[in-house]
Formats: structure tokens, sequence, C-alpha cells
């Protein structure tokens, strides 16, 4: 069966009474890294992922379902609070700052955005590090190795 025909059964059918999902194989054994058929994920043959002799030292990871990625959701009762304004995730943090310093009013004493932006992302980071324990024991786990948010 080609990839093709995989992609093009229907979702779910009905037999009589009964009625079934189809599960496609393509969906399940997509990469994590890098979203592509073929191979598994951590495989030599991922193409996103560096070669062995340059990964020692480096942890990879990739999506919101990741403590450490950006756009990871916070659990409840991690609360990341600046000032007074709560954020469900370093990326809507980093925005909600990124949108205020750009409301305020231009003159030449004023940095710009790109001059303070990995400051700022910087000082979201450490919130989410103090306010949510399992964050911060993921990081801790890390080591002193480089971290590297894989995307698309």
């Amino acid at each position: 069966m080609t990839e093709a025909s995989i992609t093009s059964l229907p979702e779910s059918l009905e037999v009589g009474e009964y009625k079934a999902r189809i599960f496609k194989l393509t969906i399940i054994t997509k990469c994590h890294h890098c979203g592509e058929t073929g191979h598994h994920q951590n495989s030599k043959d991922c193409m996103a992922l560096p070669p062995p002799e340059l990964s020692q030292g480096v942890v990879t990871f990739c999506g919101g379902k990741n403590p450490l990625s950006k756009f990871h959701i916070f659990p409840e009762g991690c609360i990341l609070k600046d000032d007074d304004t709560e954020f469900v995730s370093s990326e809507s943090g980093f925005e909600v700052m990124k949108y205020s310093h750009e409301c305020l009013p231009v003159d030449s004493t004023r940095p710009t955005w790109s001059d303070i932006a990995v400051e700022q992302m910087t000082q979201v980071n450490h919130l989410k590090f103090q306010a949510c324990d399992h964050a911060k024991q993921v990081l801790l786990d890390t080591n002193d190795s480089r971290l590297v948010e894989l995307t698309s």
C-alpha cells in the first residue's frame, strides 16, 4: 500500500451496526523531530538531528508538550505572572511584552524591540522556571547540555 492510498482512506466507516475508526499508519509513524515518515524518532536517518559525534551534550525537544518549549501550556497550579498579567505559556508572555513595548511612544531614548527581545524572553523563562516545579526539574535534568528546540 502506498502512502497516497493510505492517506486517502476514510477516518471512519460503518460495517453493519458497527462503527470503526481507521488509524492511518502515516500519522502513527511520523518522526517527532522532522515530521517525515519512514524512520523512527531519534533514528540516525532523521535529517533534523545532528550526527552522533555532534549530539553529545545536546538535548533536543520538539513541540508544546515538552515543558522546555516556549509553546508549552502550563499545567494548573503553575501561574506565570509579570506585574498583573498572567500567561499560559512563555510564548504568550513574550508576545504580551512585545505588544506592550510596541504601544509605547517612540522616542530616541527607547530601545528597539530587537535590542531587548532576548532580555525579555530570558525574563519570561526565569518566571516560568520559578513558577512551575515540573518545568524546573526537566530543565535541571538537562545538566549543562545545550538545549535545541526542533521546529518544522
